[in-house]
């Protein structure tokens, strides 16, 4: 058998190939698009979706935890609820705090502000000798603010000089406390103060010279002032008396005392007018000072206002019978009248006109106010109802009435020498006197 070449195939012409099946080319790119335009349409779905599906995915999730832990389907929001109800309250508290903090601390500084105000007016209240406010005061201050030095100082010293005055303590130990006061403070001026005051009948030039110590270290101590005014108006130094008065007046001018004693002193420097000035402004901080409306009322009758001088007199001797009155420390103290500016020639032994009047008890007191009465009655022209009230007084020893009415029979006739159609008053009250 021969070799017999075999036949080499032909490669497959593609183009026959397309010919003969056309209508799968076209199935297949048919089903390309068609896979295709449904992934683009899914993944359009998808992205518009988004937020819905992630959410059923999320709900799905627990879902299925749900099942397989067996946890409630609430629980994690649940959780999410509470931890939100958490962090509310945690800044709520926040807040509070806060405004907590700021109310506690304006409360603080609104306290140390109202300490430091009790403290200066328990300072004020030492200045002018009002101890037992100026107590008052500074425990107020601590009461507020427990760190207040100041404070603390000034009601030791307060308590100190409240017992002084009112004698409770012994004056051995009332110098030993003052002395420790000034060891603190040598210069303390409420300490020289009060030694100037309890020294002023034992030892009046260390009186003296504590007064003018507690005004070297304090210009603005009233009370010193006025202590040491009330020595030199005691040895007839009337002006240098009148300017530390009226420094005085000049720091606290609602205290009745300073002006009652500037206006005495003015009487006694002959300044009238300007005494009825300031007795009167002392009235109308103080009316229940008996004394004042019966110098007021002499003071009036230099000046030529009688009716007023006698309507003093009237309240004058008003209160002098209303017990309650009568018996307050500022009207059981004794009253002293040194010698007027006049001696009475009608007066027998004349040596009588020189002498200082006291009078330490009511019913003394009480004779007074009814002759000053009568006096004021008798400068009217009301001379029988002077005369009835002088016949109506009670018995007194004869050298006090006699004292008293010499008194005020010089005063008449001082009264005299400024209104000389007065003239003739005071021997017509001691005719009365005499019948």
């Amino acid at each position: 058998m021969g070799y017999r070449p075999q036949a080499i195939p032909r490669p497959r012409d593609s183009k026959r190939v397309e010919e003969k099946y056309p209508e799968e080319k076209i199935i297949s790119r048919e089903y390309a698009n068609e896979t295709f335009d449904f992934l683009r349409e899914l993944l359009l779905f998808a992205y518009q979706y988004r937020f819905t599906l992630f959410s059923l995915f999320l709900l799905t999730s627990v879902v299925l935890i749900d099942v397989a832990t067996e946890l409630p389907f609430t629980y994690p929001f649940r959780e999410i609820r509470q931890k939100q109800l958490h962090l509310e309250h945690e800044r709520e508290t926040l807040v509070h705090e806060k405004e907590d903090y700021g109310n506690q601390r304006k409360l603080h500084d609104l306290q140390a502000k109202m300490a430091e105000y009790h403290s200066e007016s328990g300072e004020t209240l030492l200045d002018n000798g009002f101890y037992t406010d100026a107590e008052e005061a500074f425990t107020k201050a601590l009461t507020l603010d427990k760190t207040n030095l100041q404070a603390e100082i000034g009601r030791i010293k307060a308590g100190i000089l409240k017992r002084a005055i009112s004698g409770e303590y012994d004056l051995t130990v009332i110098y030993q406390r003052l002395g420790i006061v000034l060891t603190h403070d040598p210069e303390d001026s409420h300490a020289h103060t009060m030694l100037g005051d309890l020294l002023t009948t034992i030892d009046p030039k260390a009186a003296e010279l504590h007064y003018r110590r507690a005004l070297t270290s304090d210009h603005k101590a009233a009370h010193a002032r006025s202590g040491l005014a009330g020595m030199l108006i005691g040895r007839g130094d009337y002006q240098e008396a009148r300017t530390l008065l009226e420094g005085a007046i000049a720091l606290t001018p609602f205290r009745s005392l300073y002006h009652k004693n500037l206006a005495y002193v003015l009487t006694r420097m002959e300044d009238f007018q300007g005494a009825v000035t300031h007795y009167r402004y002392a009235l109308s901080l103080d009316g229940k000072r008996i004394l004042s409306h019966f110098e007021l009322a002499n003071a009036l009758r230099m000046v030529g206002e009688l009716e007023e001088a006698y309507s003093h007199c009237q309240n004058g001797v008003t209160l002098l019978e209303r017990k309650e009155i009568a018996d307050l420390p500022k009207n059981r103290v004794d009253w002293y009248f040194p010698t007027p500016y006049s001696r009475i020639t009608y007066l027998t032994p004349p040596t009588m006109a020189e002498s200082t009047v006291y009078l330490d008890r009511y019913d003394q007191k009480h004779v007074y106010g009814q002759l000053e009465l009568a006096a004021s009655e008798l400068l009217l022209g009301w001379r029988k109802k002077a005369s009835g009230r002088i016949r109506d007084l009670p018995n007194l020893p004869a050298e006090k009435r006699r004292a008293i009415e010499q008194l005020i029979a010089r005063e008449l006739q001082d009264v005299e020498k400024k209104q000389q159609h007065l003239v003739g008053n005071a021997k017509k009250f001691l005719n009365a006197l005499n019948k």
